[in-house]
């Protein structure tokens, strides 16, 4: 009796066990999921009448995507592995182009991603700090713009963009440690 209830108690744990596999495995393999565990909403709906801000995850660095009126603004990249995967969110939400590409500074967890960007969309202009070339980052980004004939522009402290009818402009609270590029920002 008690070798029955052991085997009916196994069978019942191992049913369980099928359906939450199951249950994972329907939900992971959903429309929804696009790379790496990442989970993408595709009925995400861009009102181009208001202003549009997305935060994409891209672990120690940034990445920020505004639009408004048909004109984007992509604000750093990541990392180098997270160019793919950003350009698969900007080809979700639709985008073809980057009307301004803005690398706030030279860190490689800010323009590593950003060669995926310039390679795989059309790029009105990169707006970016001097670039010192002493890194492997830099040197492939700048490189990625010139291979892509893309207009680099210098940025600076006022700098005023325009999203339609949305306007941004490029601030800066000055600190005691301007070395520290991830506080000064190192725009001139």
């Amino acid at each position: 009796m008690k070798k029955e209830y052991n085997y009916k108690l196994l069978s019942l744990i191992l049913v369980v066990i099928a359906i939450i596999t199951a249950i994972t495995y329907i939900l992971i393999t959903d429309d929804n999921v696009l790379d790496n565990n990442l989970i993408i909403d595709y009925g995400i709906a861009v009102d181009d009448s208001l202003l549009n801000i997305f935060y994409f995850d891209v672990g120690q660095g940034d990445s920020t995507l505004i639009m408004k009126n048909g004109i984007t603004m992509l604000i750093d990249g990541g990392n180098d592995w997270d160019g793919e995967r950003l350009s698969n969110y900007l080809r979700i939400l639709g985008i073809e182009k980057i009307d301004y590409l803005i690398a706030t500074h030279m860190h490689a967890d800010h323009i590593g991603g950003l060669n995926a960007i310039v390679e795989n969309f059309e790029i009105g202009a990169v707006y970016m700090p001097e670039a010192d070339q002493r890194t492997i980052q830099e040197r492939q980004f700048l490189t990625a713009i010139r291979d892509n004939n893309v207009r680099q522009e210098p940025v600076y402290i006022g700098h005023i963009f325009y999203l339609g009818n949305a306007r941004a402009e490029i601030m800066f609270i000055d600190n005691s440690i301007p070395e520290n590029l991830n506080l000064s920002g190192h725009l001139i």
